[in-house]
C-alpha cells in the first residue's frame, strides 16, 4: 500500500472493513507472548485477554487501512472493551479517520475504530490519534 501524506488524508475518510478469525491458537500464542497464563485464556473454549482485540485497530490503521508515513508518533489512544472476545469468533473492524489537525509543527490524525462480532454485537471501540512522519 502507499503511503498517504496529511494533505491526502481527509476527516470521515472510511477505513476497512477488515475481518479477523479469534482461533484458539491465535488466543494461546497471545496468552504466551504477554506471559500472562490465566486459565481462562488456555480453556478448550477459551475468552481472549482484551488487550487481543486491539491489534484489529492497529492493522487498520496501518496495514490495510491508511499506511501512515514512516518516522510518526503513536501519540494518544483510548480503549473500551465492551463484550468479551472468544475464540471461534470471527470479528469485523470499520473505522474512520475524525480529526486531523497541524500543532506545534506536527500533523496529527485522529482515528477511531469499532470491531464487532457476526450479529453486529459490539466487542471493543477505540481512537488512536498519530503524529505523521515529516
Amino acid at each position: 500500500m502507499e503511503e498517504l501524506t496529511f494533505d491526502q488524508v481527509q476527516v470521515g475518510q472510511t477505513l476497512g472493513p477488515v475481518a479477523h478469525e479469534v482461533t484458539r491458537d491465535f488466543v494461546r500464542r497471545f496468552a504466551e507472548a504477554t506471559g500472562d497464563r490465566h486459565p481462562e485464556y488456555l480453556t478448550e473454549a477459551p475468552v481472549a485477554h482484551p488487550l487481543l482485540a486491539t491489534l484489529f485497530s492497529t492493522r487498520l490503521m496501518g496495514r490495510v487501512g491508511i499506511d501512515r508515513p514512516s518516522g510518526g508518533i503513536h501519540a494518544a489512544q483510548a480503549y473500551a472493551f465492551l463484550a468479551p472476545l472468544r475464540a471461534g469468533q470471527t470479528v469485523t473492524t470499520t473505522g474512520r479517520v475524525t480529526a486531523k489537525f497541524i500543532r506545534r509543527d506536527r500533523k496529527y490524525v485522529e482515528f477511531e475504530a469499532l470491531t464487532v462480532d457476526a450479529a453486529g454485537q459490539p466487542i471493543v471501540r477505540c481512537t488512536v490519534t498519530s503524529i505523521l512522519g515529516r
